[in-house]
């Protein structure tokens, strides 16, 4: 309030019976002619079901980390031009190696099917993973 700046906190506060909830409080100042502050604005926001939300998310997240970084598997998720957004512990050691070299791989621009078709593999393009077995 002194510095007449806009105010912002997330918190949480304690109803009348007794539950804590998340909240948001927001205040802007009102400036007159001369910028000097001479009412503020502000609002209250009950949140809470979406910071219950973030938070199972959050676990939800890391149920999955846990679970593909368990599989002994290389496991891997790649966007619609192939380029790979997320890949689990296994992958990053066949990529890394034991011995702290890296294996030469390519970039693959061509779409990664995810559709199974009789002439070929489940995954074809990037998830195809024998160019990437010729280099060490």
């Amino acid at each position: 309030v002194e510095t007449g700046r806009d105010f912002y906190i997330e918190q949480r506060i304690r109803r009348k019976d007794g539950e804590y909830r998340w909240h948001v409080s927001r205040a802007r100042p009102i400036r007159n002619a001369e910028e000097r502050v001479i009412q503020w604005i502000g609002s209250a926001t009950d949140i809470h079901a979406q910071k219950v939300a973030e938070a199972s998310l959050r676990e939800s997240e890391e149920k999955f980390r846990q679970l593909a970084n368990a599989l002994p598997v290389i496991a891997w998720t790649s966007d619609e031009n192939g380029n790979v957004d997320w890949y689990n512990d296994w992958w990053y050691g066949y990529l890394v190696g034991r011995n702290g070299t890296t294996r030469r791989i390519f970039r693959c621009t061509q779409r990664m099917s995810r559709e199974p078709t009789s002439s070929g593999p489940l995954l074809s393009g990037p998830g195809n993973l024998s160019p990437w077995n010729s280099g060490s």
